[in-house]
């Protein structure tokens, strides 16, 4: 058990530990879904394309299946696309949308992960100094070398997160 002198102490490093790595996920999720947002919109009409070749398919071998002339399947086919309903495509293209995109944000995360870092650092400090917390932590004697400590043990855990990201699920 620590001594009493030392439990404000790790009660601190938790804290800064806690709202380091939430501002830093928060950031890297955030701009993950920023840059899938862009590519969905720029894209949809590709997403959606997809999901009506794809009922389109499934209609032509339906109707062929019956024994239905090849060229009436067609036509059937290509109207059951035309009536899909608007949800039933935008859910389609959005199914679409994060199977593309999964196995992506896995590399994205590696790239982005560094400048996320920066930001939460930032956005870490912002708030440590507009509570006046930062203000308190000085006054109590505790060095800034003291606050950065764990800032920097997440940092480099975070680091050994991405190297084993990049090495082990990111292929060559």
């Amino acid at each position: 058990m620590l001594p009493p002198s030392l439990r404000p102490v790790r009660i601190l490093d938790r804290y800064i530990v806690r709202l380091f790595l939430t501002n830093t996920l928060l950031l890297l999720a955030i701009l993950c879904a920023v840059i899938f947002a862009v590519d969905f919109s720029l894209n949809f009409d590709n997403y959606s394309a997809n999901v009506r070749e794809a009922a389109q398919r499934a209609v032509n071998a339906a109707q062929l299946a019956e024994g239905a002339s090849p060229d009436s399947a067609r036509q059937t086919a290509e109207q059951a696309a035309k009536d899909m309903s608007f949800l039933r495509v935008s859910f389609g293209a959005i199914f679409n949308a994060a199977d593309l995109w999964w196995p992506r944000f896995v590399l994205l995360a590696g790239f982005l992960l560094g400048p996320c870092m920066v930001g939460g650092l930032g956005f870490n400090a912002a708030k440590l100094v507009k509570q006046r917390e930062l203000v308190a932590i000085l006054a109590s004697g505790i060095s800034l070398w003291r606050v950065a400590r764990p800032i920097i043990f997440t940092s480099l855990c975070l680091l050994t997160l991405q190297a084993a990201n990049r090495e082990l699920l990111v292929p060559q």
